[in-house]
């Protein structure tokens, strides 16, 4: 406020420097009207307006903190989707959904409902619903072309899910496909079945392959003319003698376990079948039997096994065995002469 000097009642007139005072401190205490300065707290009457901007519109700017502009770029624009969710009330197991352009509303979330929502993947949402079959496996199901009738046809079926499974892989019908198969009582096979081949030697029940037979047959031989060498691989094996002729078969050297058999199945004509150690060694101890029951051969260290020309008969045989030294045998004829040891080298 300025200071004016004043005189009381009708005293002395104010001196010219007391005006001229009284007129600066006036001056300086007023506003400009031209872009007027102000100091202090400026208080303008409720119906003040500046240009075009009212009183109204310059209260807006009471409580105002920052540059507006800036404040206002930090805002989100104006949305009608943004203004649609605001418009709702919101509420406990609710959901939003847009039901239209600008439009949106909410809706009841069940707890079956979230419990799917937070699955990571289909998969896992089937493992929620208690189902063990993978995204992929009910994917199966897309282009069943059966009907809703056939479909409900499941409705009651009381087998598990490993038995269900069960049917994972089969391509068609399953009673057409049973129906071709064989009964495993009196089966009848038709083409060529086909069977495990049974181990050499194998005396059971089991089913005997082409090639067992094959194989088995490998340890028997007809003997039809001169069968020279017998081999130690040969061990086992059956001789049937059959020749028109005379013929010699020579034993391997003896190893222990080595065991051949031969047996007559043509009476020898014209000549006698003999079998000989290897080396003319006299390594045969031999004891023979008949039918007859007359006195047979005995052979304690001989070289030769005879079948007589004229006396051995089909069905004659005899089995050598060696115990790595020597060679036992064992001969069983009808006659006593059919069979014999002899030493043909001293």
């Amino acid at each position: 406020m300025a200071t004016i000097v004043t005189r009381a009642g009708k005293g002395s007139a104010l001196t010219w420097t007391e005006a001229d005072a009284n007129f600066t401190n006036l001056n300086n205490s007023k506003a400009e009207t031209a872009s007027p300065t102000f100091t202090g707290t400026v208080v303008l009457p409720a119906t003040t307006s500046i240009s075009t901007v009212s009183a109204t519109e310059i209260s807006y700017l009471d409580g105002v903190t920052s540059a507006i502009q800036t404040q206002l770029d930090a805002k989100q624009t104006l949305d009608a989707d943004l203004t649609a969710i605001a418009g709702l009330t919101s509420a406990a197991d609710k959901g939003i959904q847009f039901t239209g352009s600008g439009t949106a509303a909410v809706y009841t979330l069940t707890t079956a409902g979230k419990a799917l929502l937070d699955d990571a993947n289909a998969d896992a949402q089937l493992v929620t619903l208690g189902l063990t079959a993978s995204a992929a496996e009910l994917n199966i199901m897309d282009g069943v072309t059966s009907t809703a009738a056939e479909l409900n046809a499941l409705d009651g079926i009381t087998a598990t899910v490993t038995e269900l499974n069960y049917t994972d892989g089969v391509t068609s019908a399953i009673q057409t496909q049973m129906d071709t198969k064989a009964p495993l009582a009196s089966p009848t096979f038709t083409g060529t079945p086909v069977a495990p081949t049974a181990a050499v030697n194998v005396n059971t029940t089991q089913v005997a392959t082409t090639a067992y037979v094959i194989t088995a047959l490998k340890d028997a031989e007809v003997v039809t003319a001169t069968n020279a060498d017998i081999s130690a691989v040969e061990s086992g094996k059956t001789f049937f003698l059959s020749s028109a002729t005379e013929f010699v078969s020579t034993l391997p050297a003896p190893a222990l376990g080595l065991r051949y058999t031969f047996i007559v199945t043509a009476a020898p004509s014209g000549a006698s079948y003999t079998v000989v150690t290897n080396s003319s060694a006299n390594i045969i101890i031999g004891q023979q039997q008949s039918v007859a029951g007359d006195a047979g051969d005995f052979g304690t260290a001989d070289d030769t096994i005879t079948f007589v020309d004229g006396q051995a008969v089909a069905g004659d045989r005899v089995d050598v065995i060696s115990d790595g030294t020597s060679w036992f045998a064992y001969a069983q004829s009808k006659v006593a002469a059919g069979i014999t040891f002899t030493q043909a080298s001293a």
